[in-house]
């Protein structure tokens, strides 16, 4: 007759949680470990993606002063920049500082500014007049404070932003520039607040760092500002 072989050992308890030993983590695997991380950080960092802080005024509303954004930098591996793309690269007068402006005229365009209004190749760029509005910038003691503007959407290659001017006064003129080849022309959003092709020139293409593309983080006067947390800049 048949049965079981005996061990010697007490029956298993049913209520108590058997215990499997562990092996500790090969100091090895952890340093391999540590090594992927920081070369997949590194790579995205050098081919894929650059974080840059905001710090002025000059594309305001699109972008704000104290807004973290993500640097596309793959995007323009395959395509040029086009028009209304939002690019950031070196001040072409100081390298050491990085702008962003949005993209107005490339290779072969004709941009003038006609009593304040942009003229593509002749053409008035169709805009949309909003109304009066407000916002916070920083002025020159780095401190926020309120200023009055008028707002419209301009619409470019299909692409419809917001653009603020300052109200009254009168609305500059700047004489039709060509774009050469290679080059692009680039205007801040807040027009009448920014420092852009319209005063130095044009930009290289090849100097173009990125797109502008997730905004992470945002802090104004009032702390963070939540409703801009994980938006993308249009």
């Amino acid at each position: 007759m048949s049965g079981a072989i005996a061990t010697g050992a007490p029956p298993p308890d049913p209520a108590r949680p058997s215990v499997t030993a562990r092996r500790p983590a090969s100091p090895w695997r952890t340093a391999l470990l540590l090594i992927g991380v920081f070369c997949a950080f590194l790579f995205l960092r050098v081919f894929a993606f650059q974080p840059f802080r905001i710090p002025s005024g000059s594309m305001i509303p699109s972008l704000q002063p104290g807004d973290h954004l993500f640097a596309n930098k793959l995007v323009y591996r395959f395509h040029p920049p086009a028009r209304g793309d939002v690019v950031i690269f070196p001040y072409p007068r100081e390298p050491s500082k990085d702008f962003v402006k949005r993209v107005v005229g490339v290779a072969g365009d004709t941009v003038e500014i006609r009593d304040g209004a942009l003229v593509l190749n002749g053409v008035p760029v169709d805009k949309a007049v909003g109304g009066e509005c407000s916002y916070q910038d920083l002025d020159e003691e780095n401190v926020f404070g309120e200023r009055r503007c008028v707002n419209f959407d301009e619409t470019l290659d299909g692409r419809t932003f917001r653009v603020y001017r300052a109200p009254g006064g009168s609305a500059p003129s700047f004489a039709p520039v060509t774009v050469g080849a290679g080059q692009l022309y680039v205007l801040g959003d807040n027009r009448d607040n920014a420092h852009d092709s319209r005063y130095w020139g044009t930009v290289p293409v090849e100097t173009v760092k990125g797109r502008a593309g997730l905004i992470w983080w945002s802090s104004g006067p009032r702390g963070l500002r939540g409703e801009r947390l994980f938006t993308f800049v249009h």
